[in-house]
């Protein structure tokens, strides 16, 4: 069984994360990225890096599904990435499947 890794996203510096950083870590985080950014499809470097660490059997965790995508377009690809890397999954501390 791999790591949960948890992903958390605000749109501004103004905006406060901790409702999503408490919600990952009571999931099981063991590690959590924070990406700051707006616009409907900026670079999320924090992402990047998370992707990175992602092994199989891996479990990437959000919040909601809309601190992954930002558009629905953006989300089903960033989901057929994810299956594309073997046994990857994801999921959401309500427990809803990203995959």
């Amino acid at each position: 069984m791999g790591e949960l890794l948890g992903c958390a996203r605000v749109s501004t510096t103004d905006q406060d994360a901790s409702l999503q950083l408490d919600a990952l870590n009571a999931a099981g985080c063991y590690r959590v990225w924070v990406d700051t950014m707006s616009g409907p499809l900026g670079h999320r470097p924090e992402l990047t890096k998370l992707l990175d660490q992602l092994r199989p059997g891996d479990t990437l965790v959000v919040w909601r599904l809309d601190r992954l995508g930002r558009s629905s377009r953006h989300l089903i690809g960033q989901l057929q990435a994810l299956g594309e890397r073997g046994n990857t999954t994801g999921r959401s501390p309500r427990g809803l499947p990203l995959r």
